[in-house]
């Protein structure tokens, strides 16, 4: 079996199209020692799409099948650095000496539209060494107040280190960003962060009654089933089962891990990018159970995300939890 190297170096002239009826992404990066530093983008060319996690509109539903693979690529090896140390839980905007600033949008609740952003060091200057990270140099979870709303996307960086994503109609109201990244500092360390920030969409938002808590849930013919037991300040080992018609499903690797799972508070906003303990190795059998670890800030309702693939494409399944 083999085994992955812990980072991976983003190709020169690295582009990605999606199937029709998805958002584009292009990108263009050039690798640069051991980090990267995406460059040579100009702003019209250099979008990157809501690539495959697009909203639902119901409890337990996800992108169909022919949303469904965009960005993913089983042929190739999966490298990815471990998540487990990331410092912040997005309800920050400065850092471990970086801050996500100059936040712009024209989203709207009518039309699509486009985020940018930078991530700037303590001088000032912008960002622009990143290592990639479960195959993305930037994770970028948007999600509304009422957390009936969830998008994972992966923004694409031009020369002057500002970060754009295309945006399709937005809910109306206060849209959160949880940026997640792995960046050098000005002392030459390396680190994750989780930062947060918001923008506006315009229009009168209307919030949604979250479903109530349910052991299982339906996506795309797939029973999705979550075992938590959540206590707020204990980790838990959340158990994720994911059969069809009965049998296991056979999932295949999603950016470079069995599954991504966001945590996410319905008070504060905080956010967690998870990931099953279970990791994926080229040549890896799909696992029957997922564990993923988790140890919640504090007692209240959360809301879990949980992302994967399989030959059929990506799903999204989506859970209620109160946290005691």
């Amino acid at each position: 079996m083999k085994t992955r190297r812990p980072w991976r170096l983003l190709a020169p002239g690295n582009s990605f199209v999606l199937p029709q009826g998805a958002l584009r992404v292009v990108g263009a990066g050039l690798a640069s020692a051991a980090l990267i530093g995406l460059s040579g983008c100009s702003s019209d060319t250099s979008m990157a799409g809501m690539d495959h996690s697009t909203d639902s509109a119901s409890p337990g539903a996800s992108a169909s099948s022919g949303d469904s693979m965009a960005d993913m690529n089983h042929s190739d090896g999966h490298d990815h650095m471990h998540m487990g140390d990331t410092i912040g839980d997005a309800t920050e905007a400065s850092l471990e000496g970086f801050t996500l600033d100059a936040i712009d949008t024209n989203a709207s609740a009518e039309n699509e539209g486009r985020l940018t952003f930078r991530i700037t060091k303590e001088n000032g200057a912008p960002l622009i060494n990143f290592m990639v990270h479960h195959e993305k140099p930037m994770h970028l979870f948007l999600y509304n107040s009422d957390l009936s709303r969830f998008f994972h996307v992966h923004p694409t960086m031009n020369g002057a280190g500002t970060w754009l994503v295309e945006l399709p109609p937005m809910p109306a109201g206060t849209i959160h960003m949880a940026a997640n990244f792995a960046g050098t500092d000005d002392a030459g360390e390396t680190k994750q962060v989780m930062l947060g920030g918001d923008f506006e969409v315009a229009g009168t938002a209307s919030a949604e009654a979250l479903p109530k808590p349910a052991a299982a849930v339906m996506v795309d013919g797939y029973r999705v089933s979550l075992d938590d037991g959540l206590q707020a300040g204990t980790e838990a080992k959340m158990t994720v089962r994911i059969t069809k018609a009965g049998k296991p499903a056979a999932l295949v690797p999603y950016f470079g891990a069995w599954a991504h799972v966001a945590a996410i508070d319905s008070s504060t906003l905080a956010a967690s990018h998870l990931h099953p303990a279970q990791e994926w190795e080229e040549g890896a059998a799909s696992p029957d159970v997922l564990t993923v670890l988790y140890t919640p800030a504090a007692a209240g309702t959360e809301r879990i995300f949980i992302e994967f693939a399989t030959d059929e494409g990506y799903h999204r399944a989506e859970f209620t939890r109160q946290v005691g």
